[in-house]
């Protein structure tokens, strides 16, 4: 998985939206060593079986995609020649780029640069580069494991991603800069190759609770469904009602692979009321001075049984049922008992 945020020393305007829209105010946005600049896939698909990962200097990670393209032009992909590759750019690449490169082929990690390894009891085995690599580390030590123990890198790297997000939105702005990240992508390891991650909500909600019991669910004022279109990366942020007339509209967003440039989305707003494959909520329980954070990640049919998401009057709407109150009154009753 990977971040979408390429970011500069060089402050090329003030106006800066991201996708989750959080909001970094002009005075802070100059102070921060690294400014957000442009979004751009961080991944690179070498072939079905074979995907690169970067961090570091825009520049760096462009001449690496094109030696990775020009020298498997006439070479087979393996373990060895990809060590080779690797050892001739890394000679010559800057000192703050890093990059980790998987296969679908042994159980092998090729890097480049600082990289960390490790081993959670929520992630297994796992390597991380970047800025945000303490974040990360962090949250491997902390994430509980799920009762599920079966495989299913899909829903745990959703489960990943939506709490980063949450970070980005909810982390005071004095320290904002270590948490920004646009949004993930996630492609996960399948016995023949590597599958994206594809067409993606993510909501936020504030669930009151008095006496173990719902007072009220309060939804965060934008929420984001991101899908592939060819190698382009698009994230729809929607506003609510509220936020629109606040001058907070619908925003659309492409994030193209490195090698590319950009191009008009093709899906139209009105196909975004059909039911996404991947649905990500987290919540935020809160009663009294206590505060509970969970997330709930729901896939394909499931969907429809808490959920309705319909365009009416011209209005996208997402609408809960009875099925999901009565799962947040279990969980507020076991949080708060």
């Amino acid at each position: 998985m990977a971040d979408i945020l390429i970011s500069s020393s060089d402050l090329r305007t003030d106006d800066v939206v991201l996708p989750t829209r959080a909001y970094i105010p002009p005075d802070k946005l100059r102070t921060l060593p690294l400014k957000p600049t442009t979004l751009c896939r961080k991944v690179i698909e070498i072939d079905r079986n074979w995907i690169g990962l970067w961090s570091g200097p825009y520049s760096c990670a462009h001449s690496f995609a094109v030696h990775l393209r020009d020298w498997f032009q006439d070479r087979p992909i393996n373990h060895k020649t990809m060590s080779e590759c690797l050892k001739i750019f890394a000679d010559q690449s800057q000192p703050d780029f890093s990059a980790i490169v998987a296969s679908t082929i042994g159980d092998v990690c090729h890097t480049i640069g600082e990289c960390h390894r490790g081993e959670s009891p929520f992630a297994g085995k796992y390597v991380v580069a970047g800025s945000g690599s303490q974040i990360f580390l962090k949250m491997m030590t902390e994430m509980p494991v799920t009762e599920d123990q079966s495989p299913a890198g899909d829903l745990n790297g959703l489960r990943i991603a939506n709490d980063l997000l949450t970070l980005e939105i909810t982390t005071p702005e004095e320290m904002l800069n270590a948490f920004i990240g646009g949004s993930y992508e996630i492609l996960v390891h399948r016995p023949s190759a590597f599958e994206r991650v594809d067409d993606i909500m993510h909501f936020w909600a504030l669930i009151n609770v008095r006496d173990g019991r719902i007072e009220g669910v309060l939804y965060y004022s934008h929420a984001l469904r991101q899908w592939y279109e060819n190698n382009q990366l698009c994230i729809a942020s929607f506003s609510s009602p509220d936020a629109h007339e606040q001058g907070l509209a619908f925003r659309a967003f492409v994030a193209p692979s490195i090698l590319e440039e950009p191009t008009d989305i093709v899906r139209s707003t009105t196909d975004l009321q059909t039911y996404p494959k991947y649905l990500c909520i987290h919540h935020f329980f809160h009663s009294g001075q206590k505060y509970a954070p969970t997330s709930m990640i729901l896939q394909g049919g499931a969907i429809p049984q808490f959920f309705r998401i319909a365009l009416e009057a011209g209005e996208w709407r997402f609408d809960f049922n009875d099925n999901y109150i009565a799962i947040l009154h279990s969980q507020a009753a076991e949080l708060f008992r």
